[in-house]
C-alpha cells in the first residue's frame, strides 16, 4: 500500500517469508544483518506479542516431536467438524 501526503510517502510492505531483509530497495545498500540484535527480554513485550511468541515456541516443540502445530489442529478441527455435519446431512 502506498500513501502520498504532502512530501511523504508511507510504504507498507508484506514478507512471505520469515527472514530479514537485507535492503528495502535494490539501490540501498545491504544491511549487515549479522549486526541485528533481535532478542528482546520476554517480560518487555506486550500480550499480542508474547501470545505470538509462545505460539511459535509452542509450534516449533509440536514439529519437533512430529505432531501438528496449532493451526493444523484447527484445521483438522474443521475438517472433523465438517465431515460430522455432512455426515449427519446425508447418512443420517
Amino acid at each position: 500500500m502506498i500513501q502520498l501526503s504532502f512530501l511523504c510517502v508511507q510504504l507498507s510492505l508484506e514478507k512471505v517469508q520469515e527472514r530479514w531483509w537485507e535492503h528495502v530497495f535494490p539501490s540501498e545498500p545491504k544491511i549487515n544483518t549479522q549486526e541485528i540484535e533481535a532478542s528482546v527480554p520476554i517480560d518487555s513485550l506486550d500480550t499480542q506479542a508474547r501470545s505470538a511468541v509462545d505460539q511459535l515456541v509452542y509450534d516449533e516443540q509440536q514439529k519437533q516431536q512430529g505432531l501438528p502445530t496449532s493451526k493444523q489442529q484447527v484445521c483438522y478441527r474443521l475438517i472433523a467438524s465438517h465431515n460430522r455435519s455432512f455426515l449427519g446431512k446425508h447418512c443420517g
